[in-house]
């Protein structure tokens, strides 16, 4: 077999497991509470259409499963309810870094599906946003990395206004999702903080708290299983067997079950480049400097002080 082919079956088999490692979808308790939190809005909100709406929010650190929670949920609902009905119960807009009154307004008109979102001024985007919701049986709103509609100060209380007024209407529910800094926006909104149930939580998993550490050993030894169901590994790589290995990995990710998903993801992609059935200790500390590290969620590899096998 030639070089050129060589090289061919080996990006195909790249190329499939990140496939296959795109598909696992492996929730935990803290993903299932925002999965419910959203799902409890979305079932009030078909109930009191036309009545005013409420809100949650769930704001932490990047990685902690937010997005994913969401859009796994969404894509659930979509198959189960809404794809006969030609609705969206759920719809998720990913706020741009412009963070303007017309860009969150185009945001929302892209996630409804509509053509040409950033057409017209801002007011005319926010008349098609209010007419657009009711038409698509949008149930709930989740507004994603809300963080940036803080980055315009001037900006911040009239984008809250409008959500505001939507909720108001009874248009639908509303599920806030972002970073830390998006309370800064509700500083200036009293009254859209009043219609805000409890909040959720996801945030980093404290290796000192044996509830989160067996979270953390719980998800790695589902993944480790997973990875071989989809075909990526071809044997367990027992990555929950060795506890003082496994502080390291989660000391890695920073608590953080994104991260973690990261950092296995690279070893695996570079044991199937190698041909290997499994990941070793190894592999993962070269993962840590491979992403976490050359990403900057790290500046140092836990590893390099630990036993490695």
């Amino acid at each position: 077999m030639s070089a050129i082919q060589n090289m061919r079956d080996r990006n195909d088999r790249v190329a499939r497991a990140r496939l296959a490692i795109g598909e696992i979808s492996l929730p935990y308790a803290p993903q299932i509470e925002l999965k419910v939190a959203i799902d409890e809005l979305r079932q009030t909100a078909q109930l009191t259409r036309g009545r005013p709406q409420r809100g949650v929010h769930l704001f932490g650190p990047s990685f902690a499963g937010k997005t994913t929670a969401a859009r796994d949920h969404a894509e659930k609902v979509f198959a189960d309810e809404g794809k006969a009905l030609g609705t969206l119960p759920i719809a998720i807009a990913t706020v741009d870094p412009d963070g303007s009154l017309a860009s969150v307004g185009t945001d929302i008109l892209r996630a409804l599906g509509e053509p040409r979102p950033d057409r017209g001024s801002a007011s005319l985007r926010w008349e098609r946003v209010w007419n657009c919701l009711p038409d698509r049986g949008v149930q709930i709103l989740v507004l994603d990395e809300f963080q940036r509609a803080a980055r315009r100060p001037t900006m911040s209380p009239v984008i809250a206004a409008k959500v505001q007024d939507m909720m108001e209407a009874g248009l639908c529910a509303v599920a806030f999702l972002g970073h830390e800094s998006a309370h800064d926006v509700f500083k200036s909104a009293s009254d859209l903080s009043n219609r805000l149930d409890v909040p959720v939580t996801m945030g980093q998993l404290d290796w000192n708290d044996s509830d989160d550490r067996s979270l953390f050993c719980d998800f790695v030894d589902r993944y480790d299983h997973a990875l071989v169901s989809s075909g990526v590994t071809k044997a367990l790589s027992g990555l929950v067997a060795d506890e003082d290995q496994l502080r390291l990995l989660h000391e890695s990710a920073n608590g953080l079950i994104g991260q973690f998903c990261r950092i296995i993801e690279t070893a695996a992609i570079a044991i199937v480049r190698a041909g290997e059935a499994s990941i070793s200790w190894n592999d993962v500390s070269d993962a840590v400097d491979d992403w976490s590290i050359a990403n900057r969620r790290i500046d140092y590899n836990p590893f390099h002080d630990g036993f490695q096998s």
